[in-house]
């Protein structure tokens, strides 16, 4: 199977059609296809970020959790430093608070796709 006939098969995927461009979106990651071309996006920032070569070779399945657990690690880290840049600065508890439940909210998504 393809990239998009793999996509497509995906249960809990949102379809998008416009004009002759067809996407689908599974946890932030965007597949197009347009003009029997398909490309694949990281939808994490405000500019997409081209993954196509992710899966190109491998296993469809795998490709996806690859990309979401590199995803979750960069996450994990930034509440790492923003947990230690509060504790060393202004201590509000409020912020860490809320810092902690983000990380593990962020840990449970990681352990789904781990296993």
């Amino acid at each position: 199977m393809n990239i998009w006939e793999e996509a497509s098969s995906i249960p809990r995927g949102v379809r998008l059609k416009v004009r002759n461009t067809d996407a689908i979106i599974y946890k932030g990651i965007k597949f197009v296809k347009e003009n029997d071309v398909v490309k694949v996006y990281n939808t994490d920032t405000a500019m997409y970020k081209d993954i196509t070569d992710a899966f190109t070779e491998g296993v469809f399945n795998e490709n996806i959790k690859n990309v979401l657990r590199d995803r979750y690690i960069k996450k994990l880290k930034r509440i790492e430093v923003m947990i230690q840049n509060e504790m060393n600065g202004f201590k509000n508890h409020k912020r860490i608070s809320t810092l902690k439940k983000y990380r593990e909210n962020t840990l449970i998504k990681y352990n789904e796709i781990s296993n």
